[in-house]
């Protein structure tokens, strides 16, 4: 019985090497990839030039680098408040 326990505490030893490899890797990626959404947060469009109309496309983002700021957002009426939010 105890060849037995020591091939699964060997096993056991691998396979957490393994998963615990595999958790690094995923964890990295993950890091990176939140970096880059965070990227493309701060690239929107100008709010200073961004029409109320919703027919407006939002595809015609000038491309300019802007900082967020929830204050642009926010609003006392709640449909401007859901048309700042889209």
């Amino acid at each position: 019985m105890k060849p037995f326990a020591t091939v699964l505490l060997v096993l056991s030893v691998i396979l957490n090497i393994g998963f615990g490899a595999q958790w690094f890797q995923t964890r990295k990626s993950s890091e990176a990839q939140a970096k880059n959404d965070s990227n493309v947060l701060a690239t929107h469009e100008d709010p200073s030039a961004h029409s109320p109309d919703p027919d407006q496309s939002a595809s015609s983002s000038t491309g300019r680098t802007v900082t967020f700021d929830w204050q642009q957002v926010e609003s006392e009426d709640y449909r401007a408040y859901i048309a700042n939010l889209r």
